[in-house]
């Protein structure tokens, strides 16, 4: 099965894959335990040309992605959804009613922060990103 899943991802041109910490470049982790000396249970990605950590600080699931000379490209954290600006959750109320947030996220790239929300449906969940004031930046189906 792990073959079959493995043999369909590299057919739709998805390279995504976990690497041990060894494996990430010295320039990415040292940009990473200066900018999180504080991390716990890492866990790193490649995709592409960038580098994904997951990781906990305080409790608290966060990400960084960076590039491969070890700038951090963009970051974020997952957060409550009672803590999305409430301009974000009346765009949800309003333009996705028949939805109930199921996780609620922070997206800081290029110094701006937009707020993103999976939100539960009844056949397929949608990923959505806003900026703080409502507006949606990105939407895409998750199965």
């Amino acid at each position: 099965m792990k073959k079959l899943v493995f043999i369909m991802a590299l057919g739709f041109g998805i390279s995504t894959a976990a690497i041990a910490q060894n494996d990430v470049p010295e320039q990415i982790k040292s940009s990473f335990s200066n900018s999180y000396s504080q991390a716990t249970d890492v866990e790193w990605d490649q995709k592409d040309d960038s580098y994904h950590a997951k990781f906990e600080v305080n409790n608290q699931e966060h990400y960084a992605v960076y590039n491969e000379d070890g700038t951090l490209e963009k970051k974020g954290r997952e957060i409550a959804p009672s803590e999305l600006p409430q301009a974000v959750r009346t765009a949800i109320d309003q333009q996705y009613a028949n939805r109930t947030i199921e996780k609620a996220g922070t997206v800081e790239k290029d110094g701006k922060t937009m707020y993103k929300a999976k939100l539960d449906g009844d056949d397929e969940d949608l990923k959505v990103i806003f900026n703080a004031d409502g507006t949606v930046v990105k939407e895409k189906e998750k199965k």
